[in-house]
């Protein structure tokens, strides 16, 4: 039988230094696990009915106490883990994520949090493939800016409806929808 897949989020959280565009001029944030004794990229699993953009901006908050604003999509590592005794497919998923104000504070799963810059940052990093993500952030762009592309939440019936499609009003998950884009689109800056 195949184990399901174990799926995670984070990012690589970055703040300027400077007022230039360049890798040099950003510090880049990692955290010390003491459970594992390692230093890393925050990240985390994906909580039940949460999307990865959500997963990466709850798990960065709680492991770093920052607030960010989502850049581009780094890619992904795929790695088996370990867990009980048995060995599960895991995948994380990667955001260039700049930081939008907050303040650490310890806590039993991440006990120290240090801006580096990104050379810094890629020798303090204990797994290969959070170096690899680093190195993709480092490629480049720091700055971006998104287009999002929304189309309306759910509605109600479409039979039942005589008016124009556009003033369909939203159904119940719609509203419920609409509400959690809103949280969604203020992370993009």
């Amino acid at each position: 039988m195949t184990e399901p897949i174990i799926k995670a989020a984070g990012g690589v959280v970055w703040r300027a230094k400077g007022s230039s565009a360049d890798v040099g001029d950003v510090e880049v944030a990692i955290v010390h696990r003491p459970r594992y004794d390692d230093w890393s990229i925050p990240k985390g699993k994906l909580a039940l009915g949460e999307s990865l953009v959500e997963c990466a901006i709850r798990e960065v908050f709680e492991e770093t106490g920052y607030r960010v604003c989502m850049g581009r999509y780094l890619g992904e590592a795929h790695y088996m883990k370990v867990s009980a005794g048995r060995e599960r497919p895991k995948v994380v998923y990667y955001w260039a994520l700049r930081a939008d104000g907050g303040l650490f504070t310890p806590s039993p799963e991440v006990d120290g949090l240090r801006w580096l810059s990104v050379d810094e940052a890629r020798s303090k990093l204990s797994r290969p493939t959070d170096r690899d993500i680093l190195d993709r952030f480092a490629e480049g762009p720091i700055f971006t800016s998104s287009i999002l592309l929304v189309r309306h939440a759910t509605a109600g019936s479409r039979s039942s409806w005589k008016g124009d499609d556009h003033v369909r009003p939203l159904d119940t998950k719609g509203w419920e929808q609409a509400e959690q884009l809103v949280r969604l689109l203020s992370r993009y800056g």
